[in-house]
């Protein structure tokens, strides 16, 4: 998450953004409503139940306005836990579902959304160590991790046991079951549908998705560290 230079990029190209912050517990029926069509929009067949369990999972929802005009939404949270093999508490960032309308994106909302999400708990921003967590089911939503050195998974080296651990506590935090040796989140038949958006990938890029089965609603749960990895990882 890059932060500072993210915001301002956001807020000089769209003066006119108006971000509301809510605690999903609480979510008035408007925005509710107009989180429901945006996700609508940017999948076919759209699984709305998919949609109001990540709200349930999940303590914050972002949303942003553009003159009243609903152009996006993302869930997220921040939480402080134990972890295998590290003597203190490590702050976890859980990023969730997100999603901005067809001529919004590309300008650094969906980025900027996602991080707001993630600072409404109050724990971030910090210079502490802290491992960044997301479910992803392309490249595109792979992409920004995938090049973090720490990341997991990586395609064709199978999880340490320290890791697998650790994805395990992770899976538990997102309410999902974990293959912790391939760190494909297993399929509880609620699937999402598929996004509307262009993939702009190499067949290496899919190479890692090939275990993930799409059709049963899969995906990988991603991790990695931020600004370096523990000692061993």
């Amino acid at each position: 998450m890059n932060n500072k230079k993210e915001s301002n990029k956001v807020l000089k190209s769209l003066t006119n953004l108006k971000i509301e912050t809510h605690c999903t517990k609480n979510i008035p029926e408007r925005v509710l409503s107009s989180v429901e069509k945006i996700f609508v929009d940017n999948y076919k067949e759209a699984n709305v139940n998919y949609l109001n369990e990540s709200i349930s999972r999940l303590r914050y929802l972002v949303t942003a306005t553009v003159k009243g005009i609903p152009v996006g939404f993302s869930l997220g949270d921040c939480v402080k836990v134990s972890l295998p093999r590290i003597e203190k508490p490590t702050i976890v960032v859980l990023a969730g579902l997100g999603c901005v309308q067809k001529g919004y994106r590309r300008k650094g909302i969906f980025n900027h959304l996602q991080r707001l999400s993630s600072f409404s708990s109050g724990l971030l921003p910090t210079n502490e160590r802290r491992l960044i967590c997301g479910r992803v089911a392309h490249p595109v939503s792979f992409k920004g991790m995938s090049i973090n050195p720490t990341v997991v998974p990586k395609l064709d080296i199978e999880p340490t046991p320290w890791q697998q651990e650790v994805g395990k506590c992770i899976a538990q935090l997102y309410g999902v079951e974990l293959d912790a040796k391939t760190f494909v989140v297993k399929s509880t038949g609620n699937i999402i549908g598929y996004p509307k958006i262009e993939i702009e990938a190499t067949k290496n890029d899919w190479k890692i998705f090939e275990r993930v089965n799409r059709k049963l609603g899969e995906s990988l749960l991603a991790i990695a560290w931020v600004p370096n990895a523990p000692k061993d990882w």
